[in-house]
């Protein structure tokens, strides 16, 4: 469904200085206002179903290792519901945000629209924190467990792989 959407945007003048059909591209921002929104929804299920089978696979676990591990899914869900909710008002009122990308503003339009690039810049630095504890979270499990040190080395890297 994004991909239909976005191919009937470009084909309607996104991407370009001019647009061809104003309201076919204002439906495609639309379109892509919904998909953005729906990003932090989507990642966080990934990311929380990745922390409910290291919780699945360490069931024999230390309170150390469950601390962090809840620390991480709070953390997360925590910048999930901040990217959903930066997405969602980005500009009051809303409506605001397609409109100017659609250029139907000459002038200063009635509200106010955040910094986005600063707002997104912080959303990226702390998901890439918190993507880098979750790569990390299950190492020191691993190296605990009774088996050779290549043993080791090649779950930790099943992990670093299964985490990338």
């Amino acid at each position: 469904m994004l991909t239909k959407k976005c191919v009937a945007g470009i084909k309607n003048g996104l991407g370009r200085k001019r647009l061809t059909d104003i309201p076919a591209a204002l439906q495609a921002f639309k379109w892509l206002y919904v998909f953005e929104a729906l990003f932090s929804v989507t990642t966080i299920a990934t990311k929380l179903s990745i922390l409910y089978l290291y919780k699945r696979i360490f069931t024999t676990f230390d309170k150390m290792f469950a601390w962090a591990l809840y620390t991480v899914a709070a953390l997360q869900v925590g910048r999930a519901v901040s990217g959903f909710f930066t997405v969602v008002f980005q500009c009051w009122p809303i409506d605001i945000l397609w409109k100017l990308k659609g250029g139907l503003f000459s002038g200063q339009p009635e509200g106010h629209c955040i910094d986005l690039v600063a707002a997104l810049t912080g959303l990226a630095i702390a998901n890439t924190v918190l993507n880098t504890a979750l790569l990390v979270l299950p190492m020191p499990m691993v190296w605990k467990l009774h088996t050779s040190r290549k043993h080791k080395i090649g779950l930790c890297v099943i992990f670093a792989l299964g985490c990338a």
